[in-house]
């Protein structure tokens, strides 16, 4: 995807409003002794990564230098820190969190924390070893197809502000506001190709392997996916939107949830 650097772009008049920021988001937990999933700040290095490519799609080269490179790691993980220390002075019973770190052109940094309340406290992060697990697990989540195409951009490719095609697809589906572990939304672009869901990265089974939609359908180059094709749970694909089954067994994953296995609805129920 190229940057955005014509002053008539759409992109770049979003992109320079002063209310604008890029984002990610992940699992937070406190006094965690195991380091499997980066302490207690689940896969930080890759959320850093994530922003780092994103203020580099925007050409904004005071957030890349601050926090990318030697030394980036540390003035990033020092805000976040500094941030859940007041937190939990408030607080002192805060166990888990999700952290939003928000990201602006002029390199100010906006955290945000919300407590999570896991399903299955045993099992809060759920990063499996093979996606062909989803057999012996129960499918809470049903995902629902959007009902038009979302035209693709920076704003795809990278987690951002600039919501609406997402807001607008969740709205459409009616799940508003429910969490990625009961509910989701599957988007797709002109080409009916699928992208990603609302909030989390799909999964599906094809010929025998697992595959997840190829980033140049457009969608977002999320934490988990990176985690998924690293483990070599699943490929790159291009997913066709006519390839769908009705009550199709999938897997969807975000950075604050982890690996949901779902049912893919393209009918009404009943």
């Amino acid at each position: 995807m190229e940057k955005a650097e014509k002053a008539e772009d759409p992109v770049l008049r979003v992109s320079s409003s002063t209310s604008f920021y890029i984002f990610t988001s992940y699992l937070w937990r406190n006094h965690v002794e195991s380091t499997n999933h980066g302490g207690e700040h689940y896969f930080l290095p890759y959320h850093r990564d994530r922003l780092v490519s994103a203020a580099e799609a925007f050409g904004w080269t005071g957030v890349t230098t601050f926090i990318g490179g030697d030394g980036g790691m540390k003035r990033l993980s020092g805000i976040v820190v500094d941030h859940l220390k007041t937190v939990c002075e408030e607080e002192p019973s805060c166990a888990m969190r999700k952290i939003k770190i928000c990201v602006y052109k002029d390199s100010r940094f906006h955290i945000e924390t919300a407590a999570i309340t896991p399903t299955d406290s045993s099992n809060v992060f759920y990063l499996p070893t093979n996606l062909n697990e989803v057999a012996t697990l129960n499918c809470r989540c049903l995902v629902k197809l959007d009902l038009e195409s979302t035209p693709t951009s920076l704003f795809t490719s990278h987690k951002t502000s600039e919501r609406i095609p997402y807001d607008r697809a969740r709205g459409a589906a009616d799940i508003a506001h429910k969490p990625p572990t009961t509910a989701e939304v599957l988007l797709f672009n002109p080409r009916g190709e699928i992208t990603e869901c609302s909030v989390s990265t799909p999964y599906f089974q094809r010929h025998g392997r697992w595959v997840t939609p190829s980033l140049s359908s457009g969608g977002n180059a999320g934490v988990t996916r990176r985690l998924a094709l690293q483990n070599g749970l699943c490929e790159e694909q291009t997913v066709f939107v006519e390839s769908l089954r009705h009550q199709e067994i999938i897997w969807i994953s975000n950075g604050v949830r982890g690996f949901i296995p779902a049912t893919l609805l393209l009918e009404p129920l009943s």
